[in-house]
């Protein structure tokens, strides 16, 4: 089975993977997408600092007094270099969290109406809930359940999830 990395910011409500369905892997992948988004804006703004503490270090090793820099060249250099391996591994997990965002957003294109009408609104969209969903996607709130309930299925299969062996 390929491990399938979950972000999420409280990972006590995770299941377990012995023991999750199908579906409960798929509902945490796409609930992920959220806290990805979260994490790249996060990660983005320490890369814009990083870079920001980059340039000063710089700047600063330019203009210090000439005594100072005679003293300790090296050490700037070292600290700019420090600075620089920040910034790329910052821009490496946002890198990683974009493909991670493509990938599950690709899978939800890839399903079939009105699947991915359910899952856009309530794991792209601005809702949190399938109450939230009701009015916009017009259904009753129990064929709208049961409507998610295969849309899940529909992304799992797309995701290629593979349903767990209730019998070991």
């Amino acid at each position: 089975m390929t491990m399938r990395y979950i972000y999420c910011e409280d990972t006590e409500d995770l299941p377990c993977f012995s023991h999750a369905t199908q579906s409960q892997i798929a509902k945490q992948e796409l609930i992920s997408y959220r806290w990805i988004t979260k994490a790249i804006a996060r990660e983005t703004d320490d890369l814009i600092e990083a870079k920001a503490r980059v340039a000063s270090s710089r700047s600063s090793s330019n203009f210090q007094d000439i005594r100072i820099q005679q003293q300790a060249p090296d050490q700037m250099d070292m600290l700019c270099d420090v600075l620089d391996r920040e910034a790329q591994v910052i821009d490496d997990k946002i890198k990683t969290l974009q493909r991670e965002k493509t990938i599950i957003k690709t899978a939800i294109e890839a399903t079939e109406f009105p699947y991915r009408d359910i899952l856009e609104a309530r794991y792209l969209g601005t809702y949190h809930t399938l109450t939230e969903c009701i009015e916009d996607l017009g259904y009753e709130y129990n064929y709208l359940c049961a409507l998610h309930g295969k849309a899940l299925t529909a992304y799992a299969k797309q995701r290629e999830i593979p349903e767990n062996d209730k019998s070991s």
